[in-house]
């Protein structure tokens, strides 16, 4: 019997569902979980030959039937069209892939919200804290404006400190007899001073009392005592006095003995003053500020002996107005303690002088008080900084030069040598302020006691050994001018045979830097210079008038003639210098 149009599609249905061939995607049954039997969960064994699927079997669009989508599609496969299907198959996966997207967009806005958040917030800080640098600003101008500089307060506090600490300043004069061509007359000198402790004991400047006759001190009320000389160090330029019958002369709002500071904890643009009698005018304080705590200056010489000072000391460079007459006053913070001893200003230059720390003056004074001159040892050199090199890191001072005849000649010490240790003591000098600890570790050996001394010499260690001698004996004979390059001295008579110097006048060269001018012009330790300038020279102070007169030109030049072993020399030199415009 023939079937009908509609039977035969009901039989083409059920055909496809028992047989496979028909499936939501195609032919082969792709659309059913492979390995499964429609309806009853059996699993049906592949085809002979056929190779397992990794993952499952593939729909015609690529995608795996394990996927959500893929079971969710598989589900309906039988019950909805194809023209259904498809279409709903790509909106799924068109939302599926829209999450990540909605999301990532979602966390921008909110990161986006969360920095405006914080910028307004930084930009509210910000305005705070402009506000309040502004109201300290304005509050600092008030201050300034109403004392200028100062507020009422703090410049009241400085004048009651400068009125106090005067009360400890002494005047001091010094009286010479001399006599010239059968005519006696007399030179006066003045200085300033301070007494520090209720003892009498009082501070000044070797070169304010060297070779006075008489000495007299006044104190600030204008009452003449008696001063003695207790002790003395010309190198460091630091005298000890004591007065005399204070009790006798003096009452008590005239004894305010000044306290002693600290000088190592100075700092350049601290404030301090000056006190003393500059040109005789007594109870003058000049304010000014430290401009270098730790100034290495080691020629300053003394106009009356001749003098290397400041090798065994830095000096404090202050601004404060020093004259003559301020010599051995105090320099004083502003708690009013002594930081300094005002000692001398700078020749040819404004606004800078120097002064003596107070804590080297306070290493010395036991010995002051001891014996009336503090005595040192030497070796005989001259010392220059040294910096350890990469290649050979041991530590050491180099000697500059060496005193013909002294201790370290002897010793076979030569000029470039670096000594590492004295004794037991180590030395070590990378800058010139460090040189003043470097020479007072050496003059605090024992004289006339061999001593072990480390040198480098050509990054070869070596071993001597010295014996120290009484430094008045060498070192104090000679005079170091570092535009030169050496070290003089006034001939002696023991020392003409020796040098062959039949002259009664002349200059010995004592030592020769090894990179100085005089060493480049080819002059020796032991060559005597006998004239500069066609004029015979025998002193020391001819010889500095010279150089004095060539550092304040821009170009000069010294003729010099000079002995070497009997044979009679001369050399031409020239300089040239840089002039401020």
């Amino acid at each position: 019997m023939p079937f009908t149009p509609a039977e035969k599609g009901r039989e083409a249905s059920v055909k496809s569902r028992r047989t496979g061939e028909a499936g939501w995607g195609g032919a082969g049954g792709e659309g059913l979980p492979p390995g499964r039997q429609e309806g009853r969960g059996v699993p049906v064994p592949p085809a002979e030959g056929a190779k397992p699927s990794r993952g499952g079997a593939k729909a015609r669009d690529g995608r795996s039937a394990d996927t959500v989508g893929g079971r969710i599609l598989s589900r309906f496969s039988g019950r909805l069209p194809l023209s259904i299907l498809v279409p709903t198959n790509i909106v799924l996966l068109l939302a599926l892939a829209a999450v990540p997207s909605f999301l990532l967009y979602r966390r921008t806005v909110e990161l986006e919200e969360d920095l405006s958040r914080k910028e307004e917030g930084l930009a509210s800080r910000t305005a705070d804290w402009e506000d309040t640098v502004a109201q300290r600003i304005d509050q600092l101008h008030a201050r300034l404006d109403r004392k200028g500089s100062l507020s009422e307060d703090a410049q009241a506090e400085e004048v009651a400190m400068v009125r106090q600490a005067s009360r400890a300043v002494i005047h001091i004069e010094q009286t010479t007899y001399k006599t010239d061509g059968g005519n006696r007359y007399t030179v006066k000198r003045a200085g300033s001073g301070f007494l520090f402790d209720s003892e009498g004991y009082a501070l000044t400047n070797f070169h304010v009392i060297d070779g006075y006759d008489e000495l007299k001190a006044y104190l600030h009320g204008g009452q003449e005592v008696h001063v003695k000389l207790v002790g003395k160090d010309p190198p460091s330029d630091v005298a000890l006095l004591r007065l005399l019958d204070l009790d006798r002369v003096a009452g008590p709002e005239d004894l305010a003995p000044l306290p002693l500071g600290e000088s190592a904890s100075l700092a350049s643009g601290e404030v301090v003053y000056a006190l003393g009698s500059p040109r005789n005018l007594q109870g003058s304080a000049a304010r000014g500020i430290v401009s270098n705590p730790t100034r290495h200056q080691p020629s300053l010489m003394l106009e009356t002996s001749g003098i290397n000072t400041g090798l065994f000391n830095n000096w404090i460079q202050t601004d404060a107005p020093i004259n003559r007459g301020n010599s051995g006053g105090p320099l004083v913070d502003l708690s009013g303690r002594v930081v300094g001893i005002v000692t001398r200003k700078m020749l040819e230059a404004e606004a800078i002088g120097f002064a003596i720390p107070i804590d080297h003056v306070q290493a010395i004074l036991p010995l002051l008080k001891r014996d009336e001159l503090v005595r040192r040892s030497t070796i005989g050199v001259l010392l220059a900084p040294y910096r350890p090199d990469r290649s050979f890191l041991e530590s050491g001072v180099q000697v500059q030069a060496v005193l013909r005849g002294g201790p370290a000649d002897a010793a076979g010490i030569r000029p470039g040598d670096i000594l590492n240790r004295i004794g037991e003591v180590t030395l070590a000098a990378p800058l010139d302020r460090d040189l003043p600890e470097a020479w007072s570790r050496i003059s605090a050996c024992e004289r006339g006691v061999p001593v072990r001394v480390a040198i480098s010499r050509d990054q070869t260690p070596m071993a001597v050994t010295v014996t120290p001698r009484l430094r008045e004996e060498i070192d104090d004979k000679f005079f170091h001018f570092p535009l030169l390059g050496c070290s003089v001295a006034p001939i002696e008579p023991s020392l003409r045979r020796l040098f062959h110097v039949a002259e009664s006048q002349g200059l010995w060269i004592a030592a020769v830097e090894a990179n100085g001018r005089f060493a480049h012009e080819g002059f020796r330790a032991g060559d005597v210079i006998v004239k500069i300038g066609g004029e015979p020279v025998s002193r020391l102070g001819q010889l500095k008038k010279q150089i004095d007169r060539v550092e304040n030109q821009s170009l000069a030049k010294i003729e010099l003639e000079f002995s070497r072993e009997g044979t009679a020399m001369s050399k031409s030199l020239t300089f040239h210098f840089l002039q401020d415009e």
